[in-house]
């Protein structure tokens, strides 16, 4: 029933969605942040293109390939060998990701609070469950349990592939080993994590850094005190596959962002602060307020298990606070253990599974009005058709002829709405799209709105533009139609110039 519900509201709303659209209005094919998922499919425009490598899509500059977002080129280059369209193989990616969320959610779930009414009710919460943030909203604010897709199965099975195959590979590896006897063999156990660390780091880098101070305590306990015999255990913890799978594709990232001029650029702006302590408080409340004297108890007590969830949510919570500018990465499935610890608290503190259940219900239905506010937000997008949701038969008209008819590495000018669009729907590149792909974002955008104000041949000519795109978002920029330039296609409001 859990799965039903978690994989029913993360389908639902997209059906409704699509099926909503307006006379003469398609969907774009994203409800939550649809900024990022524009940049998704114009990442696996490259795949579909035949590339295996990637390069900024909302950059002037064409760059140097390199082997980041793999998933994403993975699954465009997969739309091509299959004839699927990219938006069809996303939500198949995506419905697939929610899959291995569940698997690994239940497992996880089930290694560490056995297969009882605590494990049941924590897995109900884990699986549809919020923060209370939803009490923040009367005084216009929006807390992390809103919008931070990764901290959250829920969200996350609504929002991405890559955050819930993620997520849930993340789960896997952090499962505590198998009764004994269920253990399988040393030599396959090492390379099944080998492999699945190698995934994760490749669909979600991040995750790698959480799974090794995850695992961090049981394999330093493994080596400490040095004896003769530490380093055949260590090799049997599943810490060193984890940082011989994962880890090179972690220096290669810091290496290829290094030695690549755009990609450092776009690294510098690619800013993720944690939200204030008092948002991410409220944002894994109620659960919160019970996990945080669980890990105290936990410490306490001769559980390994919950010993060593109370160091991942401890450790958790400091990576969340170091001063770097991804701090809000590491929230990435911090919602689990919160759930995990406070369960148990609960089931130590009521002795009885009848009260357990009550008490936990009323905690979880405190978690519910956050992701209700989420889905309903859709029937809003809807009634308005959003310009952000929903985009024009001409637009996309438009799209296909540019796709068809320009060349692959043509550069386009368009209004920053549109220039968000064209790279996902075409596989061109633009002046600007993107807050953080777009390298020197702000100056950028300011340069496009400047020339869609009062437009001047110098700036096509300095850019090196080879089309200029003129529709409705850039009419809303105030300034008249291009002049002197060739007309190559005109239809239903929309324009596309060849600049001399």
């Amino acid at each position: 029933m859990v799965a039903g519900l978690l994989l029913g509201a993360s389908l639902l709303p997209y059906i409704y969605a699509a099926s909503a659209s307006g006379e003469g209005m398609l969907f774009g094919g994203f409800l939550f942040n649809p900024i990022d998922g524009n940049s998704y499919l114009a990442k696996m425009q490259q795949g579909l293109h035949g590339s295996w490598t990637f390069t900024l899509p909302y950059t002037a500059e064409k760059g140097t390939g390199s082997l980041l977002f793999l998933y994403y080129i993975f699954l465009g280059n997969l739309a091509r060998w299959s004839g699927l369209s990219l938006l069809w193989v996303y939500h198949l990616a995506r419905l697939v990701g929610s899959l291995v969320l569940l698997a690994g959610l239940f497992r996880f779930i089930q290694r560490t609070l056995g297969e009882g009414v605590p494990a049941r009710l924590a897995y109900l919460v884990a699986a549809l469950g919020s923060g209370m943030g939803w009490l923040a909203l009367p005084l216009g604010a929006f807390t992390a349990d809103f919008w931070v897709a990764e901290a959250y199965p829920f969200l996350s099975t609504y929002a991405a592939p890559h955050f819930s195959m993620g997520l849930g590979l993340l789960l896997v590896l952090l499962a505590p080993p198998a009764a004994p006897a269920q253990e399988e063999a040393w030599p396959s156990r090492a390379l099944r994590t080998l492999l699945l660390s190698c995934c994760l780091a490749i669909i979600s880098p991040f995750g790698v850094v959480i799974v090794l101070v995850g695992l961090a305590w049981p394999g330093l306990k493994a080596i400490f005190p040095l004896r003769r015999e530490s380093l055949r255990a260590v090799l049997g913890e599943r810490l060193p596959w984890v940082l011989f799978g994962g880890g090179p594709w972690l220096l290669y990232y810091q290496w290829v962002t290094w030695r690549d001029p755009l990609l450092a650029g776009w690294n510098a702006q690619n800013l993720t602060p944690t939200p204030p302590l008092w948002d991410v408080f409220l944002a894994f409340s109620p659960f919160l307020l019970l996990a945080l004297p669980g890990v105290i108890q936990a410490l306490r007590i001769e559980s390994p298990n919950m010993r060593w969830i109370a160091a991942w949510l401890l450790l958790g919570i400091v990576l969340l606070y170091l001063p770097i500018g991804l701090q809000r990465r590491f929230m990435m499935g911090l919602y689990v253990p919160v759930v995990v610890l406070g369960v148990w608290l609960l089931n130590r503190m009521l002795h009885s599974h009848r009260r357990l259940w009550l008490v936990g219900l009323l905690l979880f239905i405190l978690t519910l009005p956050t992701n209700l506010v989420v889905l309903l937000t859709v029937r809003q997008a809807v009634v308005t058709q959003d310009e952000q949701i929903y985009y024009s038969q001409a637009e996309a008209d438009a799209f296909r002829w540019i796709a068809s008819q320009t060349p692959p590495d043509s550069l386009i000018l368009a209004s920053p709405d549109t220039g968000l669009l064209l790279p996902a729907h075409t596989g061109r590149r633009v002046i600007y799209g993107h807050p953080f792909e777009t390298v020197q974002a702000e100056t950028q955008q300011a340069a496009v709105e400047a020339y869609f104000a009062a437009p001047t041949p110098e700036f096509l000519a300095e850019r090196q533009v080879d089309y200029v795109y003129y529709g409705p978002r850039e009419r809303l920029l105030g300034g008249p139609m291009p002049q002197g330039l060739a007309l190559v296609y005109e239809s239903q409001g929309v324009s596309l110039y060849a600049a001399p």
